[in-house]
C-alpha cells in the first residue's frame, strides 16, 4: 500500500484510473472504530471511466498513522496540500464528506487555486451546534478535560461498551433508534469491541480512544459560516433528506452561504449519502463534467 511520510504523520492513499484528478475527504473521526474497519470507497470506482480517483486516510484514521503535531483543520488541510504536491495535482474537483467538508471548505479558501470545483456531501459550515445537539458538545469537552487531567486508560474504563468503540455512538444511536435499527446497532457494536479486544491491547485501545476525543474536540469551535461568501469554487452540495446525523437544514444553510452554489437534495438518502446513493454518486459526476465542459 502507497503512504506519504511527512514529518508529522504517515498517510495512506490509493489512485485509481487517469486524467484530471478527484479527491475524496471522507468523514468520521480517528479512533477505535476507523482503525479497526478502515474503508477504501469501493464507489469512487464509477468516477474511474472519466477521472483520476484520489483517496486517503486523514491523520489518525484507518491506515494512516496517529499525528506527532495534533489535529488542528489547519494541519489537515496541510496534509492535503502534502498530498495534492505528492502526487503533481495542481488542481482537483474535490469532495469533501461530513466532518471531511470542514477541511475541503478550507482548502478552497484558503488555497483557491489547487481546487476545480467543490462538492460537500451531507456536510456543513459547523458540524456542532451546542444549543441544539442534546448534550454532545458537553460530552466531547468533558472528555477531553478528563483526558488531559486522567488519562486514556481512565476515560477508556469508565465508557459504556458503545463508546469505547466509538465516541460518535453518541450521537449515532438517536438516529439508530429513529429508524427501527436499534438491536442490529447495538450488535455491531459489541462485534468491534470484541474485535478490538482480541486485536489490541488496552494501551493501544485507550489511545486511540484519545485520539478520537482530541480529534472531534478540534472541530467543536470551528463555524465557517461567515466565510462561505468568500468560496469561488464551482459548488455543488448534495444532501439526503433522510439524514439523521447532519440535518438537511445544516445542508441548505451551506448551498445558500456560497455564491452560485448548487443544492441537489435526494429523497430517502440517509448519511454517508457517497456511499450510500448511486444518485448522489451520479449528481457529483455529472457535477465536475459539467465544470469540466464535458457535459451540456
Amino acid at each position: 500500500m502507497p503512504y506519504l511520510e511527512t514529518d508529522s504523520v504517515r498517510l495512506w492513499y490509493d489512485v485509481r484510473g487517469s486524467g484530471l484528478p478527484v479527491l475524496f475527504i471522507h468523514g468520521g473521526f480517528a479512533g477505535p472504530a476507523y482503525r479497526l474497519q478502515p474503508r477504501t470507497y469501493e464507489w469512487l470506482e464509477e468516477f474511474v471511466p472519466h477521472y483520476r480517483a484520489v483517496v486517503y486516510h486523514r491523520r489518525g484514521c484507518g491506515w494512516s498513522s496517529l499525528p506527532h503535531d495534533g489535529w488542528s483543520l489547519d494541519a489537515q488541510v496541510g496534509d492535503l496540500l502534502a498530498l495534492m504536491d505528492h502526487l503533481g495535482l495542481e488542481q482537483a474537483h474535490i469532495i469533501g464528506s461530513s466532518a471531511g467538508g470542514p477541511i475541503a471548505l478550507l482548502l478552497a479558501l484558503g488555497s483557491p487555486q489547487r481546487v476545480r470545483s467543490l462538492a460537500l456531501a451531507n456536510t456543513a459550515a459547523r458540524l456542532f451546534h451546542p444549543e441544539s445537539d442534546r448534550g454532545l458538545t458537553r460530552v466531547v469537552r468533558e472528555e477531553a478535560e478528563a483526558l488531559r487531567r486522567e488519562g486514556a486508560l481512565a476515560i477508556l474504563r469508565r465508557r459504556p461498551l458503545e463508546a469505547r468503540v466509538s465516541l460518535a455512538a453518541l450521537w449515532e444511536r438517536p438516529a439508530a433508534e429513529a429508524d427501527g435499527r436499534l438491536e442490529e446497532w447495538q450488535a455491531e457494536y459489541r462485534r468491534l469491541a470484541e474485535h478490538a479486544a482480541a486485536s489490541l491491547s488496552e494501551e493501544q485501545w485507550a489511545r486511540l480512544c484519545a485520539a478520537e476525543v482530541e480529534n472531534i474536540e478540534a472541530y467543536l469551535d470551528v463555524d465557517l459560516r461567515p466565510r462561505l461568501a468568500e468560496v469561488r469554487a464551482p459548488t455543488i452540495v448534495v444532501h439526503g433528506d433522510a439524514d439523521r446525523v447532519v440535518p438537511l437544514d445544516w445542508g441548505r444553510e451551506l448551498a445558500d452561504g456560497i455564491p452560485g452554489a448548487q443544492l441537489a437534495v435526494v429523497p430517502g438518502a440517509p448519511h454517508g449519502i457517497m456511499g450510500e446513493s448511486a444518485e448522489a454518486r451520479r449528481l457529483v459526476l455529472e457535477f465536475f463534467l459539467r465544470v469540466d465542459g464535458r457535459m451540456d
